[in-house]
């Protein structure tokens, strides 16, 4: 029983108690009056109570059919979360196969609204390696989230491991695949794919797998310095772990076994390092030297540069993505940026901080408008949208069909320009991208900003191309006017940079 219906028939006693009592003793009417205002009052309160509840569960009901309707039509027809159309997906116990999903728009320009599902199938890491590329496209509906679909795949050879360029090989073959759906408490969604297909398998998104980074860019030994030995061997044999190898080890083998993307496969003493890439196997050395440095105690001091200090005051518009280390001891080593996050800074005049330079510079993020915003754009309407955070400096979208999206100054005349716009399905936001500046940024920070000494920077399409490529920043104190800049940021938790990759064309 509620607590508030207990609260009314406690006072509908009373009111009884006083009617039989006014009845025998009519020389107390005051007490009856009372008993009777008691009651209605109680009456009153609880009828309140009711209609705030219902008011409540009605809030409720409301609120989530709102954020449902927020939501692209795939994700809605699917009942899954957002990293469908975000992240990749890696298969359980070969990592080496992973899909990508994205919106097939059939020339319909509301991304947003679509229900066709294209998925891109891919299996193949090593260079020399053969493996697969092929494709699928289902037609999502409500409610349904198990589909049967023809696959398209040919072979392919991995010419390029480090670029990720991949030559295809033979005739096209097809095979009828079954793709379920499903939420995982702790993983989120998994994607099942079923059929005389050799892409079978489960597949979990990539932020579900950690540390994924180890096999797929060169790693940077500030990156690493903060871990302990301890820590770095777990980093180490995560690397195994990816290609299925058992361990002796009971403490190993527990903790991998409760890793949703391992299966155990191989004995240790039947395992080959020859499946290694070369990314693999750089990061085994380094991990390896760092590991047995830490146990001899003879680390060179370099080490956690920023940890120690508070949390720079940019650390906000720093997007957290994969992390180093284990989040429940508070030891985290460092995250990627690996959405778009514009850093830029100038290191004539660093402050020498010990372990870090502090520098000025800047940090910028992508421009982006509200889907009530792009509705009226598409219906001829303009949309304002602030260009600098800084100053509240503001320009001008709007469509037209001849000319496509143009964006200027507020106040300007516009010009025929490249400007394109896109569905964020991670922020639920659209983006501004341009061809001759691919993301449209605006600046939101401007100030002093924490860069390692011994940080790397390099640029690439790929961040295993641009970290194999970096250099040191500075290896001494700065002399001279120089820039530095980068859109895939690896730093500590206090903000500290130890890595700026810029990834473009």
């Amino acid at each position: 029983m509620r607590r508030g219906t207990w609260f009314f028939m406690r006072f509908k006693g009373a009111l009884l108690g006083a009617v039989i009592l006014m009845s025998a003793c009519s020389h107390q009417p005051e007490r009856a009056e009372t008993s009777a205002k008691e009651s209605t009052a109680a009456e009153s309160i609880e009828a309140e109570r009711t209609e705030a509840e219902s008011t409540e569960a009605h809030s409720e009901e409301e609120e989530t059919q709102a954020k449902e309707e927020t939501k692209p039509a795939i994700l809605r027809n699917l009942g899954v979360d957002t990293s469908v159309l975000s992240e990749t997906y890696y298969k359980a116990g070969d990592l080496n196969s992973y899909i990508s999903l994205s919106p097939d728009y059939e020339g319909n320009t509301d991304m947003f609204e679509t229900g066709s599902l294209y998925i891109s199938l891919r299996k193949g890491y090593d260079e020399g390696t053969e493996g697969y590329e092929g494709s699928a496209v289902l037609v999502t509906e409500p409610g349904e989230t198990e589909y049967s679909v023809d696959c398209e795949f040919y072979g392919s050879r991995v010419i390029d491991s480090v670029a990720g360029y991949m030559e295809p090989f033979g005739e096209k073959l097809q095979g009828e695949a079954v793709i379920s759906f499903k939420q995982d408490d702790e993983s989120g969604t998994v994607i099942s794919i079923g059929g005389d297909v050799p892409f079978a398998g489960e597949y979990y998104k990539e932020s579900c797998i950690e540390n994924l980074d180890v096999r797929e860019r060169f790693l940077g030994r500030l990156e690493l310095s903060g871990l302990s030995a301890e820590k770095l061997g777990l980093l180490r044999n995560t690397i195994y772990a990816f290609h299925g190898r058992k361990f002796k080890d009971e403490t190993l083998q527990a903790y991998f076994d409760g890793r949703c993307w391992y299966r155990p496969e191989t004995e240790p003493e039947q395992f080959s390092e020859a499946v290694f890439s070369d990314i693999e196997r750089a990061n085994l050395k380094l991990i390896g030297m760092l590991e047995q440095e830490k146990k001899e105690g003879k680390e060179d001091g370099s080490g956690e540069p920023g940890n120690m200090a508070p949390a720079a005051p940019y650390v906000e518009f720093l997007e957290q993505g994969r992390l180093y280390g284990n989040l429940k001891d508070g030891r985290i080593l460092a995250c990627q940026v690996s959405w778009e996050t514009g850093l830029g800074f100038d290191v004539k005049g660093a402050n020498d901080m010990g372990g870090y330079w502090e520098v000025e510079g800047e940090i910028s993020r992508p421009v982006t408008m509200t889907r009530a915003q792009w509705e009226e754009v598409q219906e001829g309407g303009t949309a304002f949208l602030t260009a600098n955070e800084l100053t509240g400096e503001r320009y001008c979208l709007r469509y037209e069909k001849d000319s496509g999206y143009l964006y200027y100054k507020e106040g300007e005349e516009p010009e025929k320009g490249d400007t394109m716009v896109s569905y964020n399905y991670n922020t639920g936001l659209y983006e501004l991208s341009q061809l001759s500046d691919d993301t449209v940024m605006k600046p939101v920070y401007k100030g002093t900003i924490r860069v390692a000494k011994g940080a790397l920077e390099g640029g690439h399409v790929t961040a295993a191309r641009a970290s194999h490529n970096a250099m040191e920043i500075l290896s001494g104190a700065p002399d001279g006017w120089e820039q530095y800049g980068g859109n895939y940021i690896v730093y500590d938790p206090s903000g500290c940079i130890l890595a700026a990759y810029y990834l473009g064309d």
